[in-house]
């Protein structure tokens, strides 16, 4: 299997457990044997072997590791840099870890909803930039991921993330494969990133992790984190390159896609043509530029491009996913589209580093590598946008700091004295309930109303009606244009499910599930049994009758007359949809939300075995 990358072709290192099928015996055994494997190969009794279980490259690493002293039973994982190093690393590569959060965003919904985090490491194994999922589970808080942590194979050992940047290429590995006892329960996927000339940026990796209650989604866990790599690997190499494109032949730094509308590209807006400073960002979407026309996102335009003119601050708040970066981006095209666009996401930056990258700092603060002072995000945003986003993650003491400034439009340079006088339209996003945060004394009340001068409320994307076809089928156009593919067709019954099915993640989680669909389709038609499995199991599609070759749980089960027994209910249902998938029992366990095995032994003990299926 392969990635063509800017790098070009990229092998990937794979666990042999992808192999095998997770169902039988042979799974548990290879995780046995890697297991007594690498006890050997810690212990000193073994070294590489013709017949071991696992991939050359991770036994070697494996011994390496042992040779390096890295503790098995290590209870973190690697160690931290100083912070003035990582204060560098970050500036050094902040081009690039725009363009890396910009990407990671696509799928921080569901990276958010299940026990998963994504990170990026640069060519030396140090963490610049990482997304949380569920912040809450202990095994992911036991693992302390910080910025500035460095993974080398002298600590924290064999990871994906190791591999990959020792090799250059994409890793995989599963279980025990890891070297340290903390990762055991882990899948993990890492890839590369280059620029166009083929040179080694970093690694962005997955890390997903494995419970007994989620055993059956096993077999999709590892290609659908696979796939993820690769798809952001991808994303990452392609947006870096049309910005150089753009450098080229304009002479100024585009960081960002130019979007698509329902009817096709649009031309060039004045934001669009302006120049911008070196330290500024591109800002990619104007209001025209924003798809769809029910009334809900028309509300909040007219809302948006009123607040952008009366020059007021802005607080705009939503759902996670409902778009507010679009909207602030179209907010700074709308009234200062000639100067620069400058993001700062409070939940992606340590808390320790937050006055330094917001401030900037005098010469001589810091005693290692940034000795030279440089202005902060604040100063980069002179006569444009700054734009806050994860507002609710900001400590006190940033909140009296920017409550000075946002008055007083001066600001003191970290380690300085010099006041200077900035000039910027400021917005602020959150999805989390502000008053709230305010009645459980986590935000200051004058900083709240300093913050709200103007309120834009954002709709989720399930009181938009119509919009959703018109938003699927523009993202599966964008896919398949940045993928040099035919654009497929939506099916009845793929219609109907995504009006039907509510969107907790909003418009992200719709990109994301339309372009696995997309992936998955075939015959240039997207079918039902394409989409993920969170939209088919929603109750508000899984009554959807069969439409065409398109299979869904069926909405009643055959002649049964109810209240029935519990046990002629599940009979009924299983008949009912293997019926429905044409015997095809791998789908049928997806709909009903069951293991294969458990499934296979249900038909056994009600006698199905026999049905006619057809």
């Amino acid at each position: 299997m392969k990635r063509s990358g800017q790098g070009g072709f990229v092998s990937i290192l794979n666990s042999r457990l992808n192999a095998v099928d997770y169902d039988s015996d042979a799974y548990s055994k290879i995780l046995y044997d890697i297991k007594a494997y690498k006890e050997d190969v810690i212990a000193g009794r073994s070294g590489l072997r013709i017949d071991a279980p696992v991939e050359t490259e991770v036994a070697a690493s494996w011994i390496a590791s042992r040779e390096n002293g890295v503790d098995f039973y290590a209870t973190k994982l690697g160690r931290v840099i100083p912070a003035d190093e990582l204060v560098a690393l970050r500036e050094h590569n902040a081009d690039l870890l725009r363009v890396v959060e910009s990407n990671l965003a696509r799928y921080e919904h569901l990276i958010k909803r299940m026990t998963c985090c994504a990170f990026f490491t640069d060519p030396n194994g140090v963490l610049l930039y990482k997304v949380d999922g569920n912040v809450r589970n202990e095994h992911f808080e036991s693992l302390e991921l910080r910025l500035g942590m460095k993974w080398t194979e002298e600590d924290p050992g064999t990871t994906c993330a190791v591999l990959s940047n020792k090799h250059r290429t994409t890793v995989q590995l599963v279980g025990p494969e890891h070297y340290c006892l903390l990762l055991q329960d882990h899948i993990t996927v890492a890839t590369p990133v280059h620029d166009e000339d083929g040179a080694f940026l970093g690694t962005v990796s997955l890390a997903s992790l494995i419970v007994p209650d989620n055993e059956r989604n096993m077999p999709f866990a590892q290609p659908l984190l696979l796939g993820w790599a690769l798809s952001l690997g991808a994303a990452v190499e392609n947006e870096l390159k049309l910005s150089r494109v753009h450098e080229r032949f304009n002479s100024r730094k585009i960081m960002g896609f130019s979007v698509a509308s329902g009817n096709g590209f649009k031309s060039q807006s004045a934001c669009d043509k302006r120049g911008i400073t070196e330290e500024g960002a591109f800002a990619a979407r104007t209001f025209d530029q924003l798809v769809g026309a029910s009334p809900a996102l028309k509300k909040a335009v007219t809302a948006a491009q009123y607040a952008a003119a009366m020059n007021a601050n802005i607080l705009l708040s939503g759902e996670s996913g409902t778009g507010k970066r679009s909207f602030a981006s179209a907010m700074h095209c709308h009234c200062r589209p000639e100067g620069p666009f400058v993001t700062v996401n409070f939940a992606s930056i340590p808390r320790d580093l937050v006055e330094a990258e917001l401030l900037g700092y005098e010469d001589g603060v810091y005693d290692g590598v940034q000795r030279i002072g440089r202005p902060g995000k604040i100063e980069q945003a002179q006569g444009g946008t700054l734009f806050l986003d994860d507002i609710g993650n900001i400590s006190f003491k940033m909140q009296s700091i920017l409550l000075r400034i946002i008055g007083e439009k001066r600001l003191i340079r970290v380690g300085g004295m010099e006041e200077r006088p900035v000039d910027f339209l400021l917005i602020a996003a959150s999805s989390q309930n502000m008053q709230n945060l305010v009645e459980e004394g986590r935000l200051r009340e004058d900083f709240y109303y300093r913050l709200a001068g103007f309120t834009v409320s954002l709709p989720p994307l399930r009181e938009r009606g119509d919009d959703v076809i018109g938003l699927a089928r523009h993202f599966i156009e964008d896919l398949c244009a940045r993928m040099g593919t035919p654009v497929p067709e939506l099916s009845e019954g793929t219609i109907k499910a995504l009006s039907r099915f509510d969107w907790p993640g909003n418009v992200q989680q719709l990109k994301n599930a339309v372009e696995y669909a997309v992936c998955m389709a075939q015959d240039g038609m997207v079918k039902m049994s394409d989409l993920p499995l969170d939209v088919l199991k929603s109750r508000h599609v899984s009554v959807i009758g069969r439409d065409g070759d398109d299979a869904a749980l069926p909405a009643t089960f055959g002649e049964l007359e109810f209240p029935a027994p519990l046990e002629k209910i599940e009979r009924e249902a299983i008949r009912e949809t293997l019926v429905y998938v044409h015997g095809n029992v791998s789908m049928a366990a997806k709909l009903l939300g069951v293991g294969r095995s458990t499934l296979y032994r249900k038909i056994a003990e009600y006698g199905l075995a026999d049905d006619d299926r057809a």
